[in-house]
This record gives C-alpha cells, sequence and structure tokens, in this order.
C-alpha cells in the first residue's frame, strides 16, 4: 500500500474548507500530497503539495472530470482519497475508487434553507442518491453531522473531527488595557456572503458612538459593493472593509473584541483563530458556534442589530474584555492542531483497515 493521499477540491481560493486542506497537509509530513482543483482560480492559497488544476465548469464537464480523475487515480495509486465540498464529494462518487477508502467533507450547512447561495433541492436530491455506504462521511462539526445524516439517510461510516488553528494565534499577546482616548477596534473576518449577516453588524456599529470604535472587515464577495454603499450613505467613518487578507494573526495583535454575525455556519475556523488569540468574542446565537464555544463567548440575536450593539458597547470595559479573553482562550485549547493531527491519523488507520 502506498503512503499517497489524494486531495480533490473545488478550488483553493480562500475558505474555511481550502484554509483547513493547506493546514492539514502540513500536518502530515509522512504522506505524499496531490491536490486536485476542479477550476481554476486566481490568487490561491500556497500548499505544500503538488496541485493538478483541471479548469472546469462544474457541473458541465462532470463527466469528462470523471475520465480524468479516474486517470490520476490509476497514476497516483493513493491509500486514501479525501474529496472536500459538494461538487467533489459528488465527482468521487462517480469514480472508480472500490480498492480505495475514500473520505467526503462536509464543511458548510448545505441544506439549511436559511443559505440561499448554496442550498438547492436538487442538489440535495444529487446527494442521496449517489450516496454509497462504503464511503465514510467526515464533519466539521456534531451540529453538521445531524444535520446532513438525517437527509442523506447515513447510519453509519460517518465522523466528527472539529478543525483546528496553528501555534501562532495561541501565542498572540494578550490584551492591555486601552487609554480612553483611543478607538476599540473590533475585527471581522469572512467572506462577503448573505449568510455572514455583516449588514447587520454595521446596523450595529451605526448605533455606537462615533470614533469610540474602529471596525475592520476582512474578506471578498459578492456583499462587497452593497457593504460599501451602506458605509457611504450611512457616513461610517470608522469602518475599513479591507478585501481579502493573507496574515489575519496581525490584525489580531492589534483588535480589541472579534464579532461574528453569521445566520449559519458550519463550523467559524476564523472565530476559532480569535479564541486561541484571547480576544473576546462577540457572536450569533446559532447551534454551531454554541457547540464550539459553550460558555466561553458572548451571544445575540441575529436578527437584531440593536442587542449586537449594546453587547459591543459593554466591552468598553477592560475587565469584560479580559475576562472573556481568558475563557475564549483556554476553550480554545481543545482545539489544537497537536489533537487534530492526532485524531485525524487515528481516523485514517480506521477507514483502512475497514475498507480492508
Amino acid at each position: 500500500m502506498s503512503n499517497r493521499i489524494l486531495h480533490i477540491i473545488p478550488s483553493l481560493s480562500r475558505g474555511g474548507a481550502e484554509v483547513l486542506l493547506c493546514r492539514t497537509i502540513e500536518l502530515l509530513p509522512e504522506y505524499e500530497h496531490k491536490i486536485v482543483l476542479l477550476v481554476k482560480t486566481q490568487n490561491r492559497l500556497r500548499c505544500n503539495a503538488d496541485i493538478i488544476c483541471l479548469n472546469s465548469n462544474i457541473p458541465k464537464d462532470i463527466l469528462s472530470l470523471k475520465n480524468k480523475l479516474n486517470t490520476i487515480i490509476d497514476e497516483f495509486k493513493p491509500s486514501l482519497i479525501n474529496a472536500h465540498l459538494y461538487w467533489a464529494v459528488i465527482l468521487i462518487r462517480l469514480c472508480k475508487t472500490n480498492s480505495i477508502p475514500v473520505l467526503q467533507w462536509y464543511h458548510s450547512d448545505l441544506y439549511n434553507k436559511l443559505n440561499k447561495e448554496q442550498y438547492s433541492l436538487k442538489r440535495l436530491i444529487l446527494d442521496k442518491i449517489t450516496y454509497k455506504k462504503r464511503h465514510f462521511l467526515v464533519f466539521v462539526s456534531r451540529y453538521l453531522k445531524e444535520q446532513i445524516t438525517i437527509k442523506l439517510g447515513a447510519k453509519d461510516n460517518y465522523f466528527v473531527l472539529y478543525n483546528f488553528v496553528g501555534k501562532q494565534f495561541y501565542n498572540i499577546p494578550q490584551l492591555k488595557p486601552k487609554p480612553s482616548n483611543k478607538a476599540l477596534k473590533i475585527l471581522v473576518v469572512g467572506n462577503l456572503r448573505q449568510q455572514k449577516n455583516h449588514l447587520t453588524l454595521l446596523r450595529a456599529i451605526a448605533l455606537l458612538p462615533p470614533y469610540e470604535f474602529e471596525t475592520t472587515i476582512i474578506g471578498t464577495g459578492p456583499m462587497m459593493a452593497e457593504l460599501e454603499k451602506f458605509v457611504r450613505d450611512q457616513s461610517l467613518k470608522n469602518v475599513n472593509l479591507t478585501g481579502s487578507q493573507d496574515n489575519v494573526t496581525h490584525y489580531l495583535f492589534d483588535t480589541d473584541l472579534f464579532v461574528m454575525p453569521s445566520l449559519l455556519e458550519g463550523f467559524g475556523i476564523s472565530l476559532l483563530e480569535a479564541m486561541a488569540a484571547s480576544r473576546p468574542c462577540i457572536v450569533s446565537d446559532i447551534p454551531v458556534f454554541r457547540e464550539v464555544g459553550e460558555d466561553s463567548l458572548v451571544y445575540f440575536n441575529p436578527t437584531d442589530y440593536k442587542e449586537l450593539s449594546v453587547k459591543i458597547l459593554a466591552f468598553k470595559d477592560y475587565h469584560l474584555r479580559y475576562e472573556y479573553g481568558q475563557k475564549v482562550h483556554q476553550r480554545a485549547s481543545l482545539f489544537t492542531a497537536e489533537k487534530y493531527s492526532n485524531k485525524l491519523r487515528h481516523m485514517y488507520k480506521q477507514v483502512i483497515l475497514q475498507d480492508h
């Protein structure tokens, strides 16, 4: 048996699944890794692996993709295959993998009707009819496992493996008291999509005393123009939409408060980064954040921008920031790279043994 892993993912644009894949490869130097990308992406993440880009048009080219992927599998001879995100999962089910264990990774709340960009009854039906019991499903949260296994009718051969963050986030210095004449710095990280609920955050920011808070929003996506218009219309001089940024740790160094107002998430890796960095976090009250953070986070109703505004204002108090900074850092210790890699290696051994 070869010591090779084949990873299939639609692209390496910046997102939770893509970041997790590249970080995971760094943790597994004992394997030879090859990544197959289905579509061409500009400014893709750097990843320490041999990368093949098939430059396809998904889903139109799925049958020709199947043939190309079968050829790659025959030539590479992997000991295990990881398929990340919807179209990679569907594609690998069409390929010849009878003698190779396959792990299919679900990273997002695909079949939640609030997920207007991804939800589709046709996609759910295709997922159900192509699902193979011999394949293994991996979910990044218990919440996601409960949602998707019910819809697929999957009763076994699945795992829950939480995301992780690297040591550099745990090593960011603790918060210090801030001079009263300095603005409190708020950080938000996430693709600018409707489900990320940035408009609710901006409405909350608009209610806060001017110049007492400075908000940085990192990310890019289809909501950019609408968010920029809101900032202009409301004359929010203290809001900075930076677009995509590679070095989030740089921003966390200078952050007093992290906010994540999402309507839905599969996990929320940027939240975990802020937790590891001891930055107090205000998040929407959704099941997956309760699972990840328990009582270390401050929650708000994601449809109530006035409640969010009040909770942000409370964090002007340094003692409250310090208290919740300690709480989230302690909670984040459950999600280290070492714990993740140990569980992942055990999972790999389990599926390889079971498949044979």
